[in-house]
């Protein structure tokens, strides 16, 4: 992600609205650090996922781009953070314009099934 996405923070100091707080926990002031790793909301979600997977989940494991295909928990965790990128994401969106959060058991359910549906494909 780079630091590209528009967090409040980012927001905020471009004047594009009126404070910097976390849109879900309106705790901190929301940065993709904050939003993806730091952020209540979200550590409960990955906690639930790795409950699941029964393994640590931590960006630093997910060394390159692409997993190993030789490697099931490599591509796991590789599909796991992608899908609670995207999901933090969209519940973020969805907590600013539809003013709606889904539970973080919910979320974590609806991970759950991409990745096993991901997998039957296969």
């Amino acid at each position: 992600m780079h630091k590209e996405l528009n967090v409040k923070e980012k927001l905020f100091m471009l004047g594009c609205c009126t404070d910097d707080r976390c849109i879900i926990c309106d705790w901190e002031v929301e940065t993709q650090t904050h939003l993806f790793f730091d952020c209540p909301y979200s550590k409960q979600v990955l906690q639930l996922l790795e409950k699941w997977c029964g393994f640590n989940i931590h960006v630093s494991m997910l060394g390159g781009l692409q997993p190993a295909k030789d490697c099931l928990k490599q591509q796991v965790h590789y599909l796991l953070w992608n899908a609670l990128y995207y999901h933090i994401w969209a519940q973020r969106n969805a907590a600013r314009i539809q003013f709606v959060l889904l539970r973080p058991q919910k979320l974590a359910g609806m991970i759950k099934e991409e990745i096993q549906f991901w997998f039957d494909l296969f």
